[in-house]
C-alpha cells in the first residue's frame, strides 16, 4: 500500500529508470498473490489497479522523455522521412512495452483469482 501512494507521487525519473515495473517493481511483488496471509493478497488485490496505473504513467513519461531526447538532438536538416521513422519506431516500442505492462498485471490478477 505504501508503495503504491509512493509511486504515486513520481512525476520525473532518470531515464535508466523507465524499465522499473516490468524489471524491479513488479518482479519483486510477485510472491504476494500465494502469501499465506490473507491480508497481504487482499492488500495487493485492492492495489494493483493502482500499481498498473502508474506503471502506464511511467511508461507515457519514459516515452515523453525520449521524444524530448531526440527531437533535441534533430536539426534543422532533418527531414520528414526521418522524423516520420523515429516516430514509428517510438510508437512500436511503446506499444510493446504496453504490451508488456499488460501482461504483467494480467497475470498478477489472474493468480489473484485463482488463489494460486
Amino acid at each position: 500500500e505504501t508503495l503504491t501512494k509512493v509511486l504515486q507521487w513520481v512525476n520525473s525519473f532518470p531515464a535508466s529508470d523507465a524499465n522499473i515495473f516490468p524489471d524491479y517493481i513488479f518482479p519483486s511483488l510477485s510472491r504476494f498473490p500465494s502469501d499465506s496471509e490473507h491480508l497481504v493478497r487482499a492488500t495487493y488485490a485492492e492495489n494493483i489497479g493502482l500499481l498498473a496505473e502508474a506503471s502506464r504513467r511511467f511508461l507515457d513519461l519514459a516515452q515523453r522523455m525520449k521524444q524530448t531526447s531526440e527531437g533535441d538532438r534533430q536539426d534543422a536538416t532533418t527531414t520528414a522521412t526521418t522524423t516520420t521513422t523515429t516516430t514509428a519506431a517510438y510508437r512500436g516500442s511503446y506499444d510493446a512495452d504496453l504490451v508488456r505492462l499488460q501482461n504483467l498485471v494480467e497475470h498478477v490478477v489472474l493468480e489473484l483469482l485463482s488463489g494460486a
